[in-house]
């Protein structure tokens, strides 16, 4: 009797991990994944013509910094009681150029921000002016502190 009551608790147990397990795969794969962001917009043809990092926390500033961006469309309403939004502009660059935002990451109530700047190659060809642009919705912040860690990857053609 002990050994069947055993094994039931064994069995629920197991059974509830799984359950938990799969819960939380589900809400990392609908919340913009392991990053815990998702991305509201990017390109290759904004106009800021200056490069610039914002951490944007109401939709007044988000609305306008989507216009002086000149994207296409109007801004996303965001709920910033909830969200906040990371927006990462290169500025004029030449050729192939792009923007990543990979990693988001609070520690201690700070923001840490991962850019990576993706650089076209010297073999690569291309006189072409883009100004790259990556904006993503973040859980809300409330950090006083934000790093931007750049770095920068060279892709060649």
């Amino acid at each position: 009797m002990e050994e069947k009551r055993w094994f039931y608790l064994s069995f629920a147990a197991l059974i509830f991990i799984i359950i938990v397990g799969i819960v939380v795969f589900f809400i990392g794969l609908f919340s913009g994944g392991t990053n815990g962001f998702k991305i509201v917009s990017q390109g290759m043809e904004s106009a800021i013509e200056q490069k610039g990092n914002y951490v944007i926390t109401d939709q007044k500033d988000f609305e306008t910094i989507w216009s002086n961006a000149g994207i296409e469309g109007k801004a996303k309403e965001v709920d910033f009681s909830k969200k906040s939004v990371i927006a990462v502009f290169l500025g004029n660059k030449e050729g192939e150029s792009n923007v990543k935002i990979e990693k988001v990451e609070g520690v201690g109530g700070n923001l840490h921000v991962f850019v990576k700047e993706i650089v076209p190659g010297e073999k690569c060809i291309g006189n072409r002016e883009v100004r790259p642009y990556e904006i993503v919705e973040i859980p809300k912040t409330e950090g006083s502190y934000v790093l931007f860690d750049e770095s920068r990857k060279v892709k060649e053609c």
